[in-house]
């Protein structure tokens, strides 16, 4: 990731038989260590992993921004610092090897190799998109004016205008109803004779009963 150990050349013909030369500097591969201390003990493998233990190798491309990804590699190094706290497995033994190119463009990859036995696709996934989260900053990122996409009805105050306060002031009575089916095939009955609903259960029918009772004795509106 940092710049300037090695530096190699190649010459390239290209289709048209034009020839150019391509350069790449190799720096040296710095060891990231996590931010903070994380915990310590064994990671027990199950057999299916033991058995899947292969490296997995996978390349992430990104374009160039306003800034030319000037400072890329700097900000992924620090990111990956922070996320191996929570993915501590991946900080040890088996660990995660990564390598980032920068190209004139402003470009840039992220080869990855992971052992398959700490990860598998999902779970590689959500690695990555945590590691581009804490680079971006944008686990908590404010928004400036807010931007607010649907209505939050959990949060809206609704008056109680029904009288079940009172309820708790007298005394309850208990009572079962026993239904034989031919009642159960009245209520169905009057629930569908307004030509509203074409067909009801057992169950939709009784409820809607006892629910307009309930609300009718505690004069809910």
């Amino acid at each position: 990731m940092d710049q300037g150990a090695i530096e190699c050349s190649a010459i390239m013909e290209k289709s048209n038989g034009e020839v150019s030369q391509l350069s790449v500097t190799q720096g040296d591969p710095p060891r990231v260590c996590t931010a903070k201390e994380t915990e310590k003990g064994f990671y027990f493998l199950s057999n299916i992993d033991q058995n899947i233990a292969v490296v997995v190798r996978t390349i992430c491309c990104f374009k160039s921004n306003e800034n030319e990804n000037e400072n890329a590699d700097k900000m992924i190094k620090d990111a990956i610092s922070k996320v191996l706290v929570h993915y501590y497995p991946l900080a040890w033994r088996l660990t995660i090897s990564s390598e980032v190119t920068k190209f004139q463009c402003g470009g840039f990859v992220l080869g990855l190799c992971m052992n398959h036995c700490m990860f598998d696709g999902i779970g590689a996934m959500k690695f990555v998109n945590s590691w581009g989260e804490v680079a971006r900053r944008a686990i908590l990122k404010a928004r400036s004016s807010p931007k607010i996409e649907h209505l939050h009805q959990e949060l809206t105050e609704i008056d109680d205008k029904s009288s079940t306060v009172d309820l708790y002031k007298d005394e309850m009575l208990y009572r079962s109803f026993c239904l034989d089916p031919e009642k159960l095939e009245k209520l169905k009955k009057n629930a569908m004779e307004d030509g509203v609903l074409e067909k009801c259960t057992n169950f939709e029918a009784l409820s809607a009963f006892v629910w307009r009772a309930l609300t009718k004795a505690l004069n809910m509106q």
